[in-house]
């Protein structure tokens, strides 16, 4: 009898000292969490600080290099573009050939959206006529590449928003580009 209330009594503090564990785990849990989230923050606001000391300073004075560096950040080699491109105003789009014959568009446009506005369904025109070719015959097989700020520099959406407006003349009112590749 008294092995049986011992083995009991076992058996429930070792249940209580697991509860206690797991809850003191999940406050634990929940202490990292908020501090994760004060970095973030902190992170975040340090960043704008920096964007904002910066901004002014930025000057993107050759922009074709420029589109050749950040394509380049996506495609894995630096594309020479020839000195002559193309703004195509529906679907925005800033197109370049390079070297190699490929063709660069450069867009603010997603490519699901970009693809149904060049797709050829069944011997119909595209919904924008004139800019059929502007990804090829077979839009979808275009490679895209996304460049954003995650993937292309801290003050891309600001160089960026430059490089359009001295290219095209018109403003850019998006923080990434995607750059459709066909090849040539």
């Amino acid at each position: 009898m008294l092995d049986m209330i011992l083995s009991i009594i076992v058996v429930v503090s070792v249940l209580v000292v697991g509860l206690l564990i797991s809850i003191g785990n999940e406050r634990q849990r929940k202490a990292m969490e908020g501090v994760r989230e004060s970095l973030r923050a902190w992170a975040m606001n340090d960043l704008k600080i920096k964007r904002a000391r910066e901004e002014r300073s930025i000057s993107i004075n050759h922009p074709i290099e420029w589109l050749e560096e950040k394509a380049g950040i996506v495609l894995g080699y630096k594309p020479k573009i020839r000195d002559s491109i193309k703004v195509v105003e529906l679907p925005s789009a800033i197109e370049a050939e390079t070297g190699d014959g490929d063709l660069l568009v450069f867009s603010p446009i997603e490519p699901k959206t970009m693809r149904k506005l060049c797709r050829n369904n069944r011997g119909q025109k595209s919904l924008l006529n004139e800019n059929f070719e502007l990804l090829g015959k077979n839009p979808g097989k275009a490679a895209v590449y996304e460049l954003s700020t995650l993937n292309a520099g801290v003050f891309f959406d600001i160089e960026m928003t430059q490089v359009w407006m001295i290219l095209t003349g018109a403003a850019l009112s998006a923080d990434r580009i995607w750059v459709y590749v066909v090849e040539g």
